[in-house]
């Protein structure tokens, strides 16, 4: 069993490393492609369409790397009610079960995404099907994300503290 675990650390520190990268260079490639589309529109009064397509989608590809890398360091939004009220036992007891269940809506999400890009794929107009491959990113967004918390919920490591490893 402990060798799981070792595999599923190393996998997910890779993982984060990953979705460092992508987060990165989507970053940089949308900057890239709105100052070429603001430039282009000033100067020529003209612009390039596709570069709209990709902005907006390529937005996914930094919201939902940023998302799991938020969960990982336990920088997310809390709605939780009752968190204050529980002691610290009872919030390590409900980790794991709390991980594997936000992993599993996760994949939930990522199958009927898949379906909706699928369906997607079979009934745009062929003026559109470059925005249609593009919806990938929500499908393959909430699948990182389920991912992410499914390791989570396998390694045990604490949600709540803010040492955990994120470099591989």
């Amino acid at each position: 069993m402990s060798n799981i675990i070792l595999y599923a650390t190393r996998f997910k520190s890779l993982l984060v490393y990953f979705e460092k990268t992508l987060i990165i260079s989507s970053f940089i490639l949308l900057l890239i492609l709105t100052s070429t589309q603001l430039i282009s529109r000033n100067l020529f009064d003209s612009g390039f369409p596709i570069f709209d397509i990709i902005s907006r989608h390529i937005i996914f590809f930094i919201i939902f790397p940023g998302a799991a890398l938020s969960c990982e360091g336990n920088k997310n939004i809390k709605l939780d009610i009752l968190t204050p009220l529980l002691s610290t036992h009872m919030l390590t007891t409900l980790q794991m079960p709390l991980a594997f269940i936000s992993s599993i809506v996760c994949f939930t999400f990522a199958w009927y995404s898949g379906s909706f890009f699928i369906d997607e794929l079979k009934y745009a107009a062929v003026n559109e099907q470059f925005s249609a491959y593009m919806t990938i990113s929500i499908p393959a967004g909430f699948f990182l994300l389920g991912i992410h918390l499914l390791l989570l919920s396998i390694t045990n490591q604490s949600l709540h503290s803010s040492k955990a490893s994120i470099e591989p």
